[in-house]
């Protein structure tokens, strides 16, 4: 039995003169996001705990369970896997509830290698899942979610079109005690991207 859900959907775009390609994720991808998931750099920037690493079983079960409301992607540059990101359902109650009736998605990006870090791939990338979000699949809002330590992430959203939120606190850790959320809604998507704001 598949651990990761798999679909169908492949979004491409180039990037300069580099093409970046969002592969649907699927089992094969494991062995590399077991990797990613025990580098210390790579978990520091997308756990909000003190976590050091994530075991197999622990990868398993976080893809697994996201993936039964998320379109899961890895993202490719030239062929090279860097990364992994995926547009899901929101799966925080106090986020969805403010929207009745709405089509609330959220989008995660992780540039797990560091090598391609800080060079405006993470903002590409977000408006790639915009793109997918508001013109092939008729959603109303999209949030995207960074611990309040993570000044990088907070002005790639920034740089995307999102807009702050609010803060949800949590239990202070050694990194930090809240996340910041960011959102933009479909309107502000359409005004902007006919006015050639998004790439």
């Amino acid at each position: 039995m598949a651990i990761i859900q798999e679909h169908t959907i492949t979004l491409s775009k180039n990037f300069g003169n580099q093409h970046i390609e969002l592969i649907p994720m699927t089992d094969s991808h494991l062995p590399i996001l077991y990797e990613w998931n025990q580098r210390s750099d790579v978990i520091y920037w997308s756990d909000t705990d003190d976590v050091l690493e994530h075991t197999p079983s622990s990868v398993d079960g976080i893809y697994g369970s996201i993936s039964e409301k998320a379109f899961m992607f890895i993202i490719t540059l030239d062929k090279k896997l860097i990364g992994d990101c995926w547009l899901q359902d929101m799966n925080l109650d106090e986020l969805t509830d403010k929207h009745p009736g709405k089509s609330v998605k959220r989008i995660d990006v992780g540039i797990s290698e560091s090598s391609f870090w800080n060079k405006g791939i993470g903002s590409f990338i977000n408006s790639m899942l915009l793109e997918f979000a508001f013109m092939q699949y008729n959603v109303d809002l999209v949030y995207a979610i960074t611990n309040d330590f993570n000044l990088r992430a907070q002005k790639c959203l920034i740089k995307s079109g999102f807009e702050f939120d609010e803060t949800l606190e949590h239990d202070e850790t050694s990194k930090g005690k809240a996340e910041f959320c960011y959102l933009i809604n479909k309107e502000t998507y359409m005004r902007r991207y006919k006015n050639g704001d998004f790439i």
